[in-house]
């Protein structure tokens, strides 16, 4: 069957991908200042004050925290997300158009793995590992003083699940939280930005490094 792919070169894809990733990394440092801010803010008041509690400096303070930064945190996340999704689509094109060894997936199944509830848990991190075996394979890494490095794939895939666990609110079925029940949920959303912050560190690594090992193997 003939190969109907075509290299194209990452390098371009990854420079967009690793600028977003750190620009979401401030907006997740920001967040992290943010939740401190209102942290304290929720200490001011009683265990069981809402929202409707709030003086109206205090308001707008909280308002201001959410606005100004968990909002283009969030856009930012999503943004960097879809440029790594393109990239991901790239170099898994790349690498059917290269003949790599191994289970080289179709470019839009590897990117449909992400999307897929169940499915992304494992197959996005598969279609990675052997994607990049093969590339260093081709391009002879394990035998040189630079090794693939997969254990980053790996930790990368174990901290971003770790941060989105810890993200998800405890109390998903309360109509209006209490400051006792906000506060209550600061910390695990402390833990998961700063395991976030870190799997964001390390995936800047892996795109450089897949991008580098692709480029060797082409």
């Amino acid at each position: 069957m003939e190969n109907s792919y075509t290299y194209k070169s990452p390098q371009t894809l990854s420079k967009w991908v690793i600028t977003f990733i750190i620009i979401s990394l401030i907006f997740s440092i920001a967040s992290i200042i943010g939740s401190m801010i209102e942290w304290n803010t929720y200490n001011q008041y009683s265990a069981s004050d809402t929202f409707e509690n709030l003086a109206p400096q205090d308001m707008a303070k909280v308002a201001a925290v959410a606005v100004g930064v968990h909002l283009p945190k969030t856009f930012f996340f999503i943004v960097s997300i879809l440029i790594f999704l393109i990239w991901i689509y790239r170099v898994h094109q790349n690498g059917r158009a290269l003949q790599l060894d191994g289970s080289i997936y179709a470019p839009g199944w590897s990117v449909a793995f992400y999307l897929i509830p169940l499915v992304n848990l494992v197959l996005p991190l598969l279609s990675l590992l052997h994607l990049h075996k093969g590339g260093a394979k081709r391009a002879d890494i394990q035998k040189s003083e630079e090794p693939p490095k997969v254990w980053l794939i790996y930790a990368w895939w174990i901290l971003f699940w770790s941060s989105y666990l810890l993200s998800i609110p405890g109390n998903l079925g309360a109509e209006e939280e209490t400051f006792a029940q906000l506060k209550g949920e600061i910390p695990s959303f402390l833990a998961s930005e700063v395991i976030y912050f870190i799997a964001g560190v390390f995936l800047i690594f892996i795109v450089k490094k897949v991008t580098k090992v692709q480029e060797k193997a082409a």
